[in-house]
């Protein structure tokens, strides 16, 4: 990016036209010195135009190849990456599309509602939402590298294979959403752009009271089958319990032989209590019928 704006003929351009005028002057310097004078010569005559020579050189060296690829075709830069090809310095170039990162989406914990919904990283318009906790997620733009046509010829020029790549660059990462649809994170710098903001709606530009920290505690302790809590279960009194239960989205029941029981929702959440009485959870089963089948009883 700074090569190109910097000014009219790019910042790489002004620092080779600084490094040929002191490789210039460092020459005109010695061939001054080398003229018959009459004062005597100095002890370190050939300091300061070695001096003046060995940073030129190290600017031309620094700046060679990010000079060359922004400007492709040109006959000193075609050079520069024959020079570049022979010594294989690793510059990041040869990263195949293929190995972009490959998210896996799993249908069973995550429901896609709108939007091509294939799982590409690359496609910013689907939106799935978890299935049993208020938070949602789409892949969305946080990087782009130049054109495409100018990315295509970047690997030409240093001799990558271009078969089957249409020389997109961009980088694609997962933003979270609560139920309200504010954004959650992550807030990390390298994503936090503002070609990321620019693809948020005023909605999503909102900051969520919840924190990534807790969405990815959350994440990472629930399963679908029976996985740990993601947090420390609740004590709650009867009534509660009994409303739960009868909400049809309890997961799974732990009864013990005495009054104490626990409840396990689907959405990971965890509550303890007492019953009244011990035949109080068969009680409500009956009474919650078809609802209450697919519920665990565990001891």
């Amino acid at each position: 990016m700074l090569g190109e704006t910097a000014s009219e003929t790019g910042f790489y351009d002004v620092i080779a036209v600084i490094a040929m005028i002191s490789l210039g002057l460092a020459g005109l310097d010695l061939a001054l010195r080398r003229q018959p004078r009459s004062s005597p010569r100095t002890k370190y005559r050939w300091a300061l135009p070695v001096v003046n020579i060995l940073i030129a050189v190290g600017l031309l060296a620094i700046i060679a190849t990010p000079w060359a690829y922004f400007n492709i075709g040109h006959p000193v830069s075609d050079r520069i990456y024959q020079v570049r090809n022979v010594i294989a310095p690793s510059t990041g170039f040869e990263r195949s599309s293929l190995l972009r990162p490959n998210y896996f989406i799993d249908p069973a914990i995550w429901r896609c509602d709108d939007g091509p919904c294939e799982g590409d990283p690359n496609d910013t318009l689907s939106i799935y939402h978890h299935r049993y906790l208020e938070l949602s997620f789409r892949f969305v733009l946080f990087s782009e590298c130049m054109t495409p046509v100018f990315n295509i010829a970047t690997a030409d020029a240093i001799g990558t294979n271009t078969t089957n790549w249409d020389g997109d660059r961009r980088k694609t990462a997962r933003a979270f959403f609560d139920k309200e649809g504010r954004f959650i994170g992550p807030h990390y710098d390298w994503f936090n752009t503002p070609l990321m903001r620019s693809q948020l709606t005023d909605q999503e530009k909102r900051s969520s009271p919840i924190s990534l920290d807790h969405l990815l505690t959350r994440l990472s302790a629930w399963s679908p089958e029976f996985g740990s809590p993601h947090e420390m279960p609740k004590w709650v009194d009867w009534e509660t319990l009994e409303k739960a239960i009868k909400s049809g989205e309890t997961l799974a029941i732990h009864r013990t032989d005495d009054l104490l029981i626990g409840v396990r929702l689907n959405d990971g959440t965890e509550m303890i209590g007492t019953q009244t009485r011990v035949s109080d959870l068969d009680r409500i089963l009956e009474e919650c019928g078809s609802d209450c089948d697919g519920v665990q009883m565990r001891r």
